[in-house]
């Protein structure tokens, strides 16, 4: 069994994801996109390559597209069920 990644190592590898992470006001809101993040990606090998995978394209933008992405995903981040239709609308459809 390989040992626990260190946090630190987490946010070193996943900069840019980190900083998406950081921008939320509520990180442990149960609806919160990156809740219990770093234990899960402990846990899930799969997981965390995905996120490597996003983390190598995250990292070639330039300044302005980064400031960009990075206010517009953090809005969408904070809550899983944002742009989400309402469940009853879901039921009713």
């Amino acid at each position: 069994m390989l040992a626990p990644i260190p946090s630190a190592v987490l946010h070193r590898e996943l900069a840019r994801v980190s900083e998406l992470k950081n921008t939320l006001s509520d990180p442990i809101n149960p609806d919160a996109y990156f809740r219990n993040f770093e234990s899960s990606l402990r846990e899930n090998s799969l997981k965390l390559e995905a996120f490597r995978k996003m983390e190598a394209v995250l990292s070639v933008l330039a300044a302005e597209a980064w400031k960009t992405v990075k206010q517009n995903a953090g809005q969408q981040s904070a809550d899983r069920t944002w742009g989400r239709v309402p469940r009853q609308a879901e039921q009713d459809a």
